[in-house]
């Protein structure tokens, strides 16, 4: 047990002791060889006494850790699965990215956690109307106090990789590629701080949706079957073309994607009408008038009931490889633009809407 520790200590300290993020060294039955000192708190004990014990019976996941060691052991791969839940030794229940990849040391694997932030827990408790507003709040912050020293670590990262060996190159890599993701996400998370003046105008609304119709058909959505429903009696709407675009091009992306999963039969519907009595919730009495109704809608197979209250909020995302910051930005901009979103689903169907103000009530 000594000259194992010994050998694990020697491989692993140096490379895992000081990157900021809980990382365990297990082997493929899950018993613990070592671990840095950021994964002390996440597993309640000092690094001493981690040795010898099993982090399956510590961890409890919504995705179990040793299938994703036996995935990482017979690929021979890095495998990272995202949004996590974790219960802690502690019996505390919070979301997070884990990573594993094969140790330098054979027959071991590094399990890496990147644990979701308190920010993130503090918007998911607010009222939507609070979230925008505190996620970008939140935003700006980050964005400034975390892209100086992610810079950093992805120089240090660079200069290690020039001299690691061959075994240790992945691990430089991974910390490189981790860096690169999280700098991107800051990116997104700081767009939804940011308030720039909105001019609105008033645009023929199916000037735009044709544009993003014909994007579909000739790029993400070639597959599918693209019609569009339009109502060509609508007068202009009040709006900004820049953003009624990203918004109904995110929307669109959206729906295509659902709609691949039904293969050559997916269908993605743009239409358009007018709704007389369509009035803003909750009272509010700016802008109460929202007649012009924009729809997209796909035969995918739906919004998870579990999803369908949160679905607008930031990090939530049904794809595998999303960030679930589309539909925040989607609500952001609409917010802006004086209008609402909001969506009905069903295994089958799914129509997103966008009620916007027509020129005629603001001149």
């Amino acid at each position: 047990m000594n000259a194992v520790k010994e050998i694990v200590d020697e491989a692993h300290q140096p490379s895992i002791e000081f990157i900021p993020a809980p990382i365990v060294v297990v082997d493929s039955e899950g018993c613990l060889k070592y671990g840095n000192v950021f994964s002390q708190d996440l597993l309640a004990s000092s690094k001493k006494s981690l040795i010898g014990k099993n982090l399956f019976e510590i961890i409890r996941s919504e995705e179990s850790l040793r299938t994703l060691v036996k995935k990482a052991e017979s690929s021979n791969s890095v495998i990272t699965s995202y949004d996590i839940e974790i219960i802690d030794a502690n019996l505390n229940n919070f979301k997070s990215d884990i990573t594993i990849y094969p140790s330098v040391t054979p027959g071991l694997f590094n399990v890496m956690f990147w644990v979701k932030s308190l920010a993130e827990n503090i918007i998911e408790k607010k009222s939507d109307s609070e979230k925008s507003k505190s996620f970008g709040q939140i935003g700006r912050a980050l964005a400034h106090e975390v892209k100086n020293p992610l810079a950093g670590i992805r120089g240090a990262a660079q200069l290690l990789m020039l001299d690691a060996s061959n075994e240790q190159k992945p691990l430089a890599k991974l910390i490189i590629d981790e860096t690169d993701r999280v700098h991107r996400l800051i990116d997104r998370v700081e767009s939804l701080g940011i308030d720039n003046a909105v001019e609105l105008e008033p645009i023929n609304i199916h000037s735009i949706i044709d544009r993003v119709a014909q994007l579909a058909e000739n790029g993400f959505a070639s597959e599918l079957h693209i019609s569009r429903q339009y109502d060509v009696s609508l007068p202009l709407i009040m709006g900004e073309r820049d953003r009624l675009t990203q918004v109904f091009l995110n929307l669109a992306k959206n729906a295509a994607e659902a709609a691949n999963e039904k293969g050559a039969k997916g269908q993605v519907i743009f239409a358009t009408s007018y709704r007389h009595s369509r009035k803003l919730r909750n009272n509010e009495i700016e802008n109460p008038h929202l007649p012009i109704e924009v729809s997209i809608t796909d035969n995918g197979f739906g919004v998870p009931d579990d999803l369908r209250n949160v679905i607008f909020d930031p990090f939530v995302t049904t794809k595998s490889e999303g960030n679930g910051l589309g539909l925040a930005l989607v609500r952001k901009m609409v917010t802006a633009l004086g209008g609402t979103v909001d969506f009905e689903s069903q295994p089958g169907r799914t129509c997103f809407r966008v009620r916007l103000q027509q020129a005629a009530d603001v001149e």
